[in-house]
């Protein structure tokens, strides 16, 4: 049963990101729209990081990424066909592959032990960026940008797995 909630979460958070896709489709390229999207994303979370407000924005993205969908569909009365372009394409089957690629996965380079895979498992433990006077954190001056997508992604799925962070990551890049 848990594994259909997971993937039912996962589902929404393709369905919230489609929805951005679709209206920044609008404004510029579409092959464009997933690196806006998740750079917009990252940079929202970062300045909810320093307000202090991370999770409220996380959920906020997220409703707001279906309403972005809800709107574009009944805007468009019906699915464009150009959203299937080779680069949107290309992007769908890297998160699949990535998914696939890195289930079950754990930490194992030097990487994750020391730089975005600590800062993300400090914003999900505490909600808040780390800083020297609450939390003991080896790296405070590595920039915790993607470990504010890292935090996104996890929220709104609701699992803390190191694959998960991983996979996120990977979105982050693809």
């Amino acid at each position: 049963m848990i594994y259909v909630q997971i993937m039912v979460r996962i589902a929404l958070l393709m369905v919230s990101i489609l929805g951005y896709i679709l209206v920044l489709s609008k404004h510029v390229r579409i092959e464009l729209t997933p690196g806006l999207t998740f750079s917009g994303i990252g940079a929202l979370m970062f300045f909810a990081g320093l307000l202090n407000v991370l999770q409220e924005m996380a959920w906020c993205i997220f409703l707001a990424g279906i309403l972005c969908l809800v709107y574009s569909l009944y805007k468009e009365k019906r699915f464009r066909k150009d959203v299937l372009c080779p680069g949107i394409l290309f992007f769908g089957f890297a998160v699949v592959f990535f998914f696939l690629l890195l289930y079950g996965s754990v930490f194992e380079n030097i990487d994750n032990f020391t730089h975005w895979g600590v800062a993300s498992k400090v914003l999900l433990k505490t909600d808040f960026f780390p800083d020297l006077d609450r939390i003991v954190y080896r790296y405070p001056s590595y920039p915790v940008g993607s470990a504010c997508i890292i935090y996104y992604v996890t929220k709104i799925i609701g699992i803390q797995s190191e694959w998960l962070q991983m996979w996120a990551q990977a979105m982050l890049m693809a």
